[in-house]
């Protein structure tokens, strides 16, 4: 899996989903997520499921959907 660069603000996260990842990344990684798909008005996966219920991987697959129907600068 590629990794999922996640922007917020000046900071870019760098997401790779391992299964035996570390607890408090992984956490802090969804809360990232969650509060990045929040604030374009996101509340449940594209599947019905609050954001707070689904796992690291289904959080990462709603944010690539997100930046793939976000407009390019170069479209707009």
């Amino acid at each position: 899996m590629m990794p999922l660069l996640i922007k917020e603000g000046a900071f870019i996260f760098i997401s790779i989903h391992s299964k035996e990842g570390d607890f408090a990344v992984t956490e802090e990684l969804k809360d990232k997520l969650i509060t990045n798909l929040l604030g374009h008005n996101i509340f449940k996966t594209s599947d019905g499921r609050h954001l707070y219920e689904v796992s690291l991987e289904d959080l990462e697959r709603e944010y690539r959907m997100l930046q793939m129907m976000k407009p390019t600068e170069e479209t707009s």
